[in-house]
Parts: C-alpha cells; structure tokens; sequence
C-alpha cells in the first residue's frame, strides 16, 4: 500500500512561510503554498481551514490522501483516456476524474450484489437512467439545482434524489481508495431505500429511523467489500450504547403500544 511509504513531519508552530517544507510525501516535500493553493481550489470551507494550526494539519491530510489517489491513477489509467474523456479541465483532476469513473464502472456489480441476489427493488427509475455519481469540490455542475456540487470535509458521501425521484449520490474526493469503495457501496444502497418510499416521508420519521437505515447500509459495505472493515472504526462510538440493542427497542415500543 502506498501509506506505507509516505513520511508525515508536520511542523509544531504555526505561522508558516510560504515556501516553508511542512511536510513530506514519499520522500518529496510537501511546501505551505501547496497547501494553500490547494484549498483555494476547494470551497470556503476548506480555505477557512488555513486559519489555524489544526486546520492546516486536516488539509495536509487530504492533500496527501490526493497524492495517493493520482498516483494510483497515473498507474491505471491511460494518458490517451484520460483527456479525450476530460477536455478543459487540468491534468490532476483529469486523472482523479478519470480513475474513479473506472472503479465505478468496474464495480457495477455493487449494483447486481445489492439487487439481484438479496432481490431488493432497484432504485427509481433506473430502468430508464444511470445514477449520476458527483464528485464534490471538483467544479461538478448540478444543472437541476444551478449550483456546483459541493461536500462537508466532515463527509464520505451523501445521496438524495432530483425533483423526478431518480436517486444520485456525491463522493468526496478527499478520502482514500478503500473509503471510496465502501462509500459508494453504502450510498448505492440509500438509493435502494429511497425505492421504498423513504425519499418522501418527511423529515422527522427519516431520522426516527436513522439508525436502521444507516446500519444496513453500513451492512451493505461489508458485504460488497468484505476486506475493507471500515464500519470497526466506529464500533467505538457504539460502544456506550450497547443497552440500546435494536431488539429491545422494538420491544419496549411494543409495550407501550398495549397500555
């Protein structure tokens, strides 16, 4: 794995120059002023990171996580593709653009593992479109909304669906291959649910039911990737709260149904 092989030496004070090494990424340095640059091509929300020591740091790791990425995609992509798929943009993000397009076309058996073998419904109206897949902070256009596609650093990915019911997910381009994998299987399966009507109840019985909607998807990641294991990350957080097993919740609500 790449990871292996990149030194991280981020420097304790803050107040950087701007030609200041702050970092190295597989032996190369890494300079404030590509961190900055780099944050001034994303949204305001990553330029506001600049301000502070912590922030800096977060924006380095995206940054080396990118590194990662395109350097898998100069190996799996070829050159050619490349820019006669992606005229007018630049050479970076042609190859990013380009290398998760290729994983999302070599794992459309997502699709065929979620519907076909556990005979869930397929999402709406995909018998008749693809599901679009924006990659956020990457000048992606939803012509629907007017607006540039955009995501919380916070996020992996998100789904929702356009005004006709047909379901589109985002991916942030700032996490890592194996979060992109099991993000796009967990998204994939929002859209699924949203077959079911989920995409119109409002809002208060959505997250009445946030935890299950979650956990299955969280289920469908494992089951599409089962090496990946992203989902023991957050056991911890769960941790506190094994009292409040599904189950018994079920139960309880059923008890008070009867008085």
């Amino acid at each position: 794995m790449l990871w292996l092989f990149f030194v991280f030496t981020l420097l304790t004070s803050f107040g950087f120059e701007s030609n200041q090494v702050i970092a190295e990424f597989d032996g190369k340095p890494i300079k404030y002023s590509d961190i900055k640059n780099y944050a001034n091509k994303l949204s305001d929300e990553y330029k506001k990171l600049l301000n502070s020591k912590e922030g800096v740091k977060k924006l380095l790791d995206y940054y080396i996580k990118r590194l990662a990425i395109l350097e898998e995609a100069k190996k799996a992509v070829s050159n050619r593709g490349v820019f006669n798929a992606h005229k007018g943009i630049d050479k970076e993000a042609a190859y990013i653009i380009a290398y998760l397009t290729q994983e999302v076309d070599q794992k459309i058996e997502i699709s065929e593992k979620e519907v076909e073998e556990y005979g869930f419904k397929a999402p709406k109206n995909s018998q008749d479109h693809y599901i679009d897949i924006y990659i956020a902070n990457r000048n992606a256009y939803n012509l629907q909304t007017n607006s540039y596609v955009t995501i919380s650093s916070q996020y992996a990915g998100y789904a929702t669906a356009y005004s006709d019911a047909t379901p589109y997910f985002v991916i942030n381009p700032s996490v890592d291959l194996n979060i992109l994998k099991v993000t796009i299987a967990h998204e994939f399966f929002h859209t699924i649910q949203y077959s079911y009507g989920l995409d119109i109840v409002s809002d208060e019985i959505w997250y009445k039911n946030i935890w299950f909607l979650e956990a299955s998807a969280v289920l469908m990641e494992d089951e599409v990737y089962n090496n990946v294991n992203d989902y023991l990350n957050y056991l911890f957080f769960y941790i506190p709260y094994l009292i409040y097993g599904i189950f018994k919740q079920i139960l309880l609500q059923f008890l008070k149904s009867k008085k």
